[in-house]
């Protein structure tokens, strides 16, 4: 039998302020999650119950007020928590990012029963108690108190927001690009964070979208592609709508970037480069190019008369990226239920 926390403790307690009290532990962390509480509310419900406790989802005079409707939808926005949490044990480690990311209707995106089986076995709880299925054996507890755990020692910290390839994100990266066209003598330039991806198609039909992911591409008598001071940034005030909570402080971050060295359209060289990065809100963290593949670029830049193209290209994606996070990166944890 689980053990329960102890704001949930207190004997004796009516259902209802049982359930009262898990509605706004609920809400306080949907809230720091920044969660839309309309959203929320409007599709699981978390009206109190009342008497007479119906506890059947298959009761054709289902109230609203029920005790089953009322568990359902506390499993849900539970679920939903659960998905977007920073798992506790994941502070102060390299970790990945939640794969869950992805704030559009989030609310409405859940965790397996199975993946919660996982969570509530690590916390020491009987997955079954989370599974409790109706009737329901009101004394016993074992589901009201596998909320509480899940609430008191999993759902604390929020997943930080991920890193993108998109201008404009919140952690992200910005590089100046700039491309000449060899026949024309016309060139253009920018940078990635006041200008998007520039798309170009050169005078002899190249065409190309600077993103960042080639360093130096050079086609004789065509185009000549340089994109040059990448680096790294994080700043919460780019967050627009429903963002993660967002970090304070210094933070690590880990980057596996694929290098690729290319010639006439064959593949002459690849390697997998793996460093370590420091970065706060409203810092830069510039990437660090190993010596072979500054040496790589600056050939590609030069040009050839031996070869007709070359290209050093690298591959960063979301999945490339793990960080390390204290408690410290967060705001202090504003719960009122919390032991």
């Amino acid at each position: 039998m689980s053990s329960t926390v102890s704001w949930l403790n207190g004997r004796p307690q009516h259902i209802t302020e049982i359930c009262a009290k898990l509605r706004e532990a609920v809400e306080e962390r949907e809230n720091f999650f920044r969660f839309d509480p309309e959203k929320c509310a409007a599709s699981d419900p978390l009206d109190l119950p009342h008497a007479p406790f119906n506890t059947s989802p298959a009761n054709p005079a289902l109230q609203a007020g029920s005790l089953w409707k009322f568990t359902s939808s506390l499993s849900n926005r539970l679920r939903a928590l659960a998905r977007f949490a920073f798992a506790p044990e994941k502070l102060g480690v390299f970790s990945s990012f939640n794969p869950a990311a992805g704030r559009a209707g989030f609310e409405r995106s859940y965790l397996s029963l199975e993946e919660c089986d996982t969570i509530f076995t690590s916390l020491q709880v009987d997955p079954a108690d989370f599974r409790m299925r109706p009737p329901f054996q009101i004394t016993d507890m074992k589901f009201f108190n596998a909320c509480a755990r899940l609430l008191n020692d999993y759902i604390l910290y929020p997943q930080p927001t991920r890193f993108s390839g998109s201008p404009g994100a919140v952690f992200g990266k910005d590089f100046e690009m700039e491309y000449q066209d060899l026949q024309s003598g016309g060139s253009r330039s920018g940078t990635y964070l006041n200008d998007g991806i520039i798309s170009i198609r050169s005078s002899a039909g190249s065409v190309r979208n600077l993103t960042g992911d080639t360093p130096a591409e050079w086609i004789a008598d065509d185009l000549r592609i340089n994109e040059t001071g990448l680096y790294f940034y994080y700043d919460p005030d780019r967050a627009s709508g429903a963002e993660a909570t967002p970090l304070y402080g210094e933070f690590q971050f880990q980057l596996n970037v694929e290098w690729i060295f290319n010639i006439d359209g064959v593949t002459q060289e690849r390697e997998f480069d793996s460093r370590i990065y420091h970065l706060s809100p409203g810092s830069t963290a510039p990437l660090q190019i190993p010596a072979l593949w500054q040496n790589r670029i600056s050939q590609v830049r030069s040009g050839s008369t031996e070869y007709s193209r070359m290209a050093v290209r690298m591959y960063i994606s979301a999945n490339s990226f793990s960080i390390k996070l204290t408690p410290a990166n967060y705001p202090e944890l504003p719960y009122k239920y919390l032991n």
